[in-house]
């Protein structure tokens, strides 16, 4: 970034949103984490709290989109572009492999999915840096084609909040230097294989009949 402070300031914002949650950190406490003694500072370069959210995005955004994007052009060229398990696994390898570098962007969209500000802040990022999830949510959609439309909403919200958190949990406990429980390949292919699996059950039988809606 042209200026280093905004850039102290997005890294602050997500280091403090990861770890103490976002309702529960002020823009004066981003600042002062920043190394500023102005708190008016996140309003000069940012505007607003959200709009600093969202700058957060926009700086972590690219590598996990350039990575699912590699991950179904694989899938693409091996004729699987409607596998499940396949689909599954380029949602969430990215976070899991990208996750363990020293950010702390897992851990802060997981506080969004959790305050329930992730449409909202996602509604702000580029087009260009969201291209793999307009893959796959219409794929996915596809896969899961006889679930009615209400339950499969709920079971992917379901399903990718708790692999987000999993995936959060698993490398701020590597970066508190517990031991690991299990390596990272192993966590993301079993994490992967449960995802897979809950989405993949059948729906309940009484969602049959003229009541199913699943466009």
């Amino acid at each position: 970034m042209a200026s280093p402070t905004p850039e102290r300031l997005i890294l602050a914002a997500e280091r403090l949103c990861a770890e103490r949650g976002i309702d529960q950190v002020s823009l004066r406490q981003i600042a002062e984490a920043a190394g500023q003694r102005n708190p008016a500072v996140v309003q000069y370069h940012f505007g607003s709290k959200v709009d600093l959210l969202r700058a957060v995005v926009h700086y972590r955004i690219k590598p996990y989109n350039d990575r699912r994007l590699e991950l179904l052009a694989a899938l693409d060229a091996e004729g699987r572009a409607d596998d499940m398990r396949g689909l599954v696994d380029a949602s969430i390898r990215p976070l899991a492999e990208l996750g363990s570098s020293d950010s702390h962007y897992v851990g802060f969209v997981a506080q969004l999915t959790f305050q329930g500000l992730i449409q909202d802040v996602f509604a702000g990022v580029a087009d260009e840096l969201l291209g793999s999830a307009r893959i796959l949510q219409p794929r996915l959609a596809e896969v899961m084609r006889d679930v009615p439309l209400p339950l499969r909403e709920m079971r992917q919200a379901a399903a990718f909040s708790t692999a987000l958190f999993a995936i959060a949990r698993y490398h701020d406990q590597r970066a508190k230097g517990a031991p690991d429980p299990v390596a990272l390949e192993l966590f993301v292919d079993d994490l992967v294989g449960c995802v897979t699996g809950f989405l993949s059950a059948p729906a309940p039988a009484a969602t049959a009949g003229p009541q199913r809606h699943t466009q």
